[in-house]
């Protein structure tokens, strides 16, 4: 069996897998970094061949998100899009469309209100639209199959002037050439190779993988739920227990110019229609009802999500898109992705986004292997564990100059 050391093993060339190689790459001084992935390519399954791009989630907007959530969210968000515009072609990497949130009847349009109102001095971009602005930007959310304004009432708030798309394919493959590309250190990406098991030593761990053993002073799986079989060999995370739930999701022929999604109120169990388009895939979009939120204080509903067939399926999508045909379902693709929501059985609680379950040099993300928005966050946090743990140079400066300054906003160096 062969053997390969390493400062850092990563499992996983998912977003924040690939942003913590190219982080680590670009900004310290560690001299070997490897990363593994059971898939052939990083476009050769799920997360890339059915599921190329995905929306950033600035949580102003998306209204499950407190305020200080939505704050967390959107510097998440700016590292993303600062990364991508530093690009060659950042255009390959992130789109601007618009997005909203549409609020149908004058109960949830009040509260909507209340949210923007609340909102609005902290992200001057937030915009509100009655319902002629909406059939403006977004006709086939006003207009029905024949061509008349739908009659209940109708109010959204969005924006149209921030990048909101990402195309995760090449997002990833973007961060993994630019580690690659460094010059003053080793680094490895290794496809087709699955971790089988994590071991202790005395110093650092032992990875049984597929393609032989693999030894590494830190070790971090950017897995998401797939890594907690590791991380409980380890002792970790035993109180943590998945809740499997799905999202029914379909390809066809777009309507919409940008991200559009029904309003989801915190205290709802429903599932909640939505619409994008899909960026390598021109005059396509995709269809989605999203995974329903929390009971109150964070409980489980009693039921769960489930996808209801195409009639089901499409009497829902309606509530958004009130003249999609039943041929756009039965004619398009289908998919259901699956969407586990983690739960602390101790506690009864879900766990929340963003943790990771962490031990002497490693961790384990819990946050869903696909998510974009979090990925170079994610990645920082990790980075700056290893850097207390390994004890290794951080080049802190440059960093933030990359990733948390909007290039856009510099002129020549210096601030505009």
């Amino acid at each position: 069996m062969s053997k390969h050391h390493c400062d850092v093993l990563i499992i996983g060339a998912t977003p924040a897998g690939a942003a913590l190689l190219y982080q680590l790459a670009r900004f310290t001084d560690l001299s070997s970094i490897k990363l593994i992935d059971a898939r052939q390519t990083t476009g050769s399954a799920e997360l890339g061949g059915q599921w190329t791009s995905e929306g950033l989630q600035y949580g102003y907007i998306d209204t499950l998100a407190s305020l200080s959530q939505a704050r967390a969210w959107h510097r998440s968000a700016s590292m993303v899009v600062n990364y991508a515009l530093r690009q060659a072609e950042p255009q390959a990497l992130i789109g601007k469309y618009p997005k909203m949130v549409v609020a149908q009847g004058e109960e949830d349009i009040l509260w909507l209100k209340e949210r923007y109102q609340a909102f609005k001095s902290h992200f001057p971009l937030l915009e509100w639209w009655e319902k002629a602005d909406i059939a403006e930007l977004e006709p086939y959310l006003v207009l029905d199959g024949d061509g008349h304004w739908r009659p209940e009432p109708m109010a959204a708030m969005g924006t149209t002037t921030q990048h909101t798309i990402v195309n995760r394919s090449a997002l990833v493959e973007s961060m993994l050439d630019n580690a690659r590309a460094t010059y003053d250190k080793t680094v490895d990406v290794q496809y087709g190779t699955r971790a089988i098991r994590v071991e202790a030593l005395s110093q650092g761990y032992k990875v049984l993988t597929t393609s032989g053993e693999i030894r590494t002073r830190y070790l971090v799986s950017a897995t998401g739920l797939s890594g907690l079989d590791l991380a409980r060999g380890l002792g970790l995370g035993r109180s943590i227990a998945e809740v499997p739930l799905a999202e029914t999701l379909f390809e066809t022929e777009r309507l919409v110019r940008g991200r559009v999604h029904s309003l989801r109120r915190p205290e709802s169990s429903k599932a909640a229609p939505y619409a994008e388009p899909i960026m390598d895939r021109p005059g396509q979009m995709r269809l989605g009802l999203a995974v329903p939120s929390l009971t109150r204080g964070g409980k489980m509903p009693l039921a769960s999500f489930s996808g209801n067939g195409l009639d089901g399926s499409l009497q829902q999508l309606r509530q958004l898109i009130p003249s999609l045909g039943s041929s756009a379902l039965s004619e398009g693709r289908m998919i259901l992705r699956p969407r586990g929501i983690l739960v602390d059985t101790e506690a009864g609680r879900r766990v929340p986004e963003g943790t990771s379950l962490d031990g002497d040099c490693v961790r384990f993300h819990l946050t869903p292997a696909s998510e974009v928005t979090t990925s170079l966050h994610q990645a920082y946090q990790d980075l700056l564990s290893i850097q207390a743990q390994l004890g290794c140079a951080v080049a802190e400066v440059r960093l933030k100059a990359q990733l948390m300054t909007d290039p856009r906003t510099v002129n020549r160096g210096r601030a505009a």
